[in-house]
């Protein structure tokens, strides 16, 4: 059995994770309680299901799943029955990785953690990837790749209504991106133009203004792989300060960036390639996974208070 997307709870008493344990085809998410006790399932899809996120009240999972429109109830395909003529619609109509996808996209979904009830919140024929909830859980930042991911966009997807607002220009790109802790703007990286080498922004959410705040920017973000890993997302120290991971001259370092200011500041730098960054609640042990000359697939811990 596959068990991935370990993710904890907000008040700590259980992780949700996706599994292809169960019943049926595909994966399910499952609710681990910490106490001890079975994992019981909440829902399940015929397909993949990643980026679990939980939303602030716990009452809710975000995660997003891909969705045929023309088969939206996930039903089998009879075997015996010839394959469909493939109707091509659009220039991205497969891609490396996914195969042949034609109108099928990740889409957003939301489950009832207690009742395991889920519905549907995105419908656009684009991907809706990572999503990752406001603070006061009444909206919800992903991000929308356009012209076969070269270029992106953030979306605000709002929780009631599913209505999405999109920041920054169609030709842009965007790396990373957080909800700042009183949710009243978004850090991201990225740009306004398609490019290799993105700088960081905020977005002010009450007046929708875009605020750049670098200018080339001498580190590149740990944004991820399209379908490999996902974005090594900013982690808040502070109301000001996020930490994040970046890479400079083929190696992984810890910065903080200044969300007012825009001030990059090294932190730690290690000649290796690093991934993820997952903070504890004291916001001091950071666990990475690490591949270097000397060896492949690690787990690092790094202190920030003694280095």
């Amino acid at each position: 059995r596959q068990n991935s997307e370990p993710n904890w709870s907000p008040d700590g008493t259980s992780i949700a994770f996706v599994s292809d344990r169960g019943e049926g085809p595909g994966q399910g998410i499952y609710l681990l309680p910490v106490g001890g006790g079975e994992a019981r399932e909440l829902t399940r899809h015929a397909q993949g299901i990643i980026g679990l996120a939980w939303s602030p009240d716990g009452a809710t999972i975000a995660y997003t799943t891909a969705v045929d429109p023309d088969n939206p109830d996930e039903t089998p395909r009879d075997n015996d029955v010839p394959p469909p003529v493939r109707v091509v619609r659009r220039i991205d109509y497969k891609q490396d990785n996914r195969g042949y996808l034609n109108d099928v996209r990740q889409q957003v979904f939301l489950v009832d953690v207690a009742s395991g009830e889920r519905r549907q919140l995105t419908r656009a024929l684009v991907d809706h990837s990572f999503p990752q909830w406001a603070p006061d859980g009444r909206r919800i930042a992903v991000k929308i790749p356009n012209r076969n991911g070269m270029q992106s966009q953030l979306g605000l997807v709002d929780v009631a209504t599913g209505a999405v607002q999109r920041v920054g220009p169609e030709g842009g790109v965007v790396g990373t991106w957080a909800w700042s802790p009183d949710g009243s703007f978004i850090l991201f990286d990225g740009d306004t133009a398609n490019t290799a080498q993105t700088d960081y922004f905020r977005f002010d959410v009450a007046s929708g203004e875009v605020t750049r705040l670098t200018d080339d920017l001498e580190v590149l973000p740990v944004s991820g792989f399209p379908t490999i890993s996902p974005p090594d997302q900013p982690v808040w120290l502070d109301e000001r300060r996020a930490l994040v991971h970046a890479m400079r001259a083929g190696a992984s370092g810890l910065y903080t960036v200044d969300s007012q200011s825009g001030e990059v500041a090294e932190v730690q730098r290690w000649e290796a390639t690093q991934a993820g960054l997952s903070l504890d609640r004291e916001q001091r042990l950071l666990v990475q996974g690490r591949s270097d000359l000397d060896g492949t697939g690690e787990l690092v811990v790094f202190d920030r208070l003694s280095g």
